[in-house]
């Protein structure tokens, strides 16, 4: 995500130059132009990014289910749930997690799936596989979670037909309705959505910086290997064709149809110097990709441009499209990209649909976490500073903190039921006792132990 943003202010930057080499404003003002962006986007990056995370739409997952589009993602930290019922956009319900690890950014991605049960969502925090059951999506409820004892990471989810996988830094999995893995691959990527498998499982597809690598997903052999166009690297997203038995993908210079042995096929050079998703619907004659500037529909028969629209049209100036999907529903298609600042439904003719925004206030339900304490030093004199987090408490409750039997200071958890906060150690006799934390709404408490020199 961050190398995300740092990408979409070089591309600013080589359209602000374009900008000025056509014009006759002076050098001067131009360093000056720039220099004033570089501060602004920069302040973008660190004000918003806490811990590192940059508050961007960049990807998510979209579905077709009993008469509606759900959208999903995780791009926020938190998972979001919208419907979309032809031109009306309704956020239906958010998931925050608390976890083990006070640094945690939260959920880093999401991914819908239908199944015999009904609708499902699954999320993912790094650590564990969440899966929801959102038959009733205004009221998520937590059907299970995975047992993590490979000790990987978890970067990313995706979809085969209609069962999903994980990509950690120790390979792929496949899960099972129950939550079982009956799949393992070692292959691992950096851009989780860069490895991905076909629809019926038969192969993978990794994008390797400026290879694309096919194996065969029983054997783990690698079956075909060739080049692609890159100018940097970050997730792009490709279309195996299964009824031709072939290749859809965006390098950073065109859209190209490859088959297996690696032989292009036809390709429709693009604008930018960046190439990002290949979208479509199945059994339709034509596909979408995005480039940042831009969303372009080609057929796919000879892959001529058929429409398009540049990003700034429909984003306004600072949009940069990268994820796309595309769902048919009763009214057509609706396309939906994610740029940066917000996602966009567009229609089939391009219409805006309407647009999401970073999170706004709706009903939040919060994954409830066993309680902990923790100091940045466990011995002090009388009189000393310490640091003490915890976690485990009711959102926004007020907390009362003891040493020895006696309350000593009070503070208030925060939104995930964590909190921080500095004491100061009173005159005591030194000796060894607990620091114990009550939650006065809950009634929760905890203990840690602490030496007083």
């Amino acid at each position: 995500m961050l190398n995300y943003s740092v990408n979409l202010i070089v591309h600013k930057l080589e359209e602000i130059d374009k900008f000025f080499l056509n014009s006759n404003i002076n050098i001067m003002k131009k360093s000056l132009f720039i220099a004033g962006f570089i501060m602004i986007a920069l302040s973008f990056v660190f004000i918003f990014g806490a811990k590192g995370k940059i508050s961007s739409y960049y990807n998510g997952d979209a579905l077709y289910y009993n008469g509606a589009v759900y959208l999903a993602t995780a791009n926020s930290g938190m998972a979001e749930l919208f419907k979309i019922d032809n031109n009306k956009i309704t956020e239906i319900s958010q998931i925050r997690i608390n976890t083990k690890n006070l640094d945690s950014d939260g959920f880093i991605d999401a991914v819908l799936n239908v199944e015999q049960r009904g609708l499902f969502l699954f999320l993912t925090d790094g650590e564990y596989v969440y899966k929801y059951d959102i038959n009733n999506p205004a009221e998520p409820k937590l059907f299970k979670k995975s047992n993590n004892q490979s000790g990987g990471k978890f970067i990313g989810l995706g979809k085969m037909d209609n069962k999903v996988y994980s990509v950690s830094d120790k390979g792929v999995k496949i899960w099972d309705d129950d939550m079982q893995v009956f799949y393992n691959a070692s292959l691992t990527n950096s851009y989780p959505h860069n490895l991905k498998l076909s629809k019926k499982g038969s192969f993978i597809f990794n994008i390797n910086n400026d290879k694309l690598e096919i194996y065969d997903a029983y054997s783990q052999k690698l079956v075909s290997l060739f080049d692609i166009k890159v100018n940097d690297s970050h997730e792009r997203n490709i279309f195996n064709d299964e009824t031709n038995g072939t290749i859809y993908l965006v390098d950073d210079q065109a859209v190209k149809q490859f088959d297996f042995t690696g032989n292009l096929i036809k390709s429709f050079k693009h604008t930018s110097r960046q190439g990002y998703d290949v979208a479509y619907t199945p059994e339709d004659d034509h596909l979408y990709f995005s480039d940042g500037i831009g969303i372009v529909k080609l057929r796919k028969s000879d892959l001529k441009p058929i429409g398009w629209i540049y990003t700034k049209d429909f984003s306004g100036v600072g949009g940069w499209a990268t994820g796309l999907k595309v769902v048919r529903d009763n009214y057509g298609e609706k396309i939906i990209v994610f740029n940066g600042s917000n996602i966009t439904i567009l229609n089939q003719d391009f219409k805006k649909v309407g647009s999401i925004k970073m999170p706004s206030d709706t009903v939040t339900y919060t994954i409830e976490e066993n309680l902990a304490l923790s100091l940045d030093r466990y011995r002090a004199a009388s009189g000393s500073e310490i640091i003490i987090s915890g976690q485990g408490f009711s959102p926004n409750e007020n907390l009362s903190i003891y040493l020895a039997n006696g309350k000593i200071d009070s503070t208030r958890a925060g939104d995930n039921g964590r909190f921080s906060k500095i004491l100061i150690i009173p005159t005591i006799k030194p000796g060894k006792m607990d620091i114990r934390v009550v939650g006065e709404d809950s009634d929760r408490n905890y203990s840690v132990g602490f030496q007083i020199e």
